[in-house]
């Protein structure tokens, strides 16, 4: 009876080990399951960082086209500039002509109106020259009824002197001040410009950062993908070990039994067969 007895140990030592390996399935099912949850939490982050990446780039090619107009608006708006600039004709008396200024007129004009500042400078002397010219005392020796007509031509002459210093003055200032407004507005134009720019910049440096943030997702998605197909392959293969593994104790315990079985029928009948020669012997 002892051989029997380690062999139906041994058959039970066999079952708990395959009743071990169940726990195992199931861990490795759960940590396929939480494998599968987590791809899909990252597919569903990379869906919406796809989204969040479509946004940035329809806003930039949006911004792009409202740069480009607005570009162009200011400038037609700020570089073309219709003002008044009064302009001194030396032929003769002083006029005032309407100018159209614009962006590529705008260094002429300020070499004209340097130009202008130094003719207004040399006329200023020669003006002042003649001034004291006429300002000086009559000759001696002439009448008194020829040095009050010589008084009177002289304060006519500096009136008219003094009243073109005072239009070349004005008209100077005038220009001047109308440089002065050209220059605010070529800066506000290039300070905007320089904003959109800062702002086309931003937008391309996030749609940058969204793109290298995407192909990591990418590459992370494609990694857990791998390493899911290669934990299902290991598993699959496991289930099939322990399927054999099961098949194979399940047969080899079904033939111990049944051999064991073989074994204690033929003993049974021996001792039966004994008992019945024992008894007819007795007999």
């Amino acid at each position: 009876m002892k051989p029997l007895d380690s062999d139906e140990e041994e058959a039970e030592s066999g079952l708990h080990t395959v009743q071990d390996l169940v726990p195992m399935i199931h861990n490795q099912s759960d940590y396929i399951q939480h494998l599968e949850a987590e791809v899909k939490l990252c597919k569903e982050e990379l869906q919406g960082m796809k989204q969040r990446v479509m946004v940035v780039v329809l806003e930039n090619e949006k911004l792009q086209s409202q740069l480009k107009s607005r570009t162009t608006e200011e400038t037609l708006r700020d570089f073309t500039i219709h003002t008044t600039v009064p302009v001194f004709a030396l032929g003769g008396a002083g006029s005032l002509s309407q100018v159209k200024l614009t962006a590529p007129q705008l260094a002429a004009s300020q070499k004209e109106s340097e130009e202008v500042r130094v003719r207004l400078r040399h006329k200023e002397k020669q003006l002042a020259h003649a001034t004291r010219a006429d300002a000086a005392p009559p000759v001696s020796g002439l009448c008194l009824k020829c040095a009050q007509h010589e008084a009177v031509l002289a304060g006519t002459h500096t009136n008219v002197h003094v009243q073109a210093i005072e239009r070349l003055t004005k008209e100077r200032d005038e220009l001047l001040l109308a440089l002065q407004t050209v220059r605010a507005s070529q800066q506000e134009a290039q300070q905007r410009e320089w904003s959109a720019c800062l702002q086309v910049k931003q937008a391309v440096e996030m749609a940058e950062e969204a793109n290298l943030h995407k192909a990591k997702m990418e590459v992370q998605c494609e990694q857990l993908s791998r390493e899911l197909g290669r934990q299902r392959e290991q598993l699959e293969r496991d289930r099939q070990g322990l399927k054999q593994r099961l098949r194979e104790a399940r047969e080899e315990g079904r033939a111990e039994s049944h051999k064991q079985k073989e074994e204690l029928t033929k003993r049974v009948r021996a001792n039966h067969i004994a008992l019945e020669f024992n008894r007819r012997g007795g007999n």
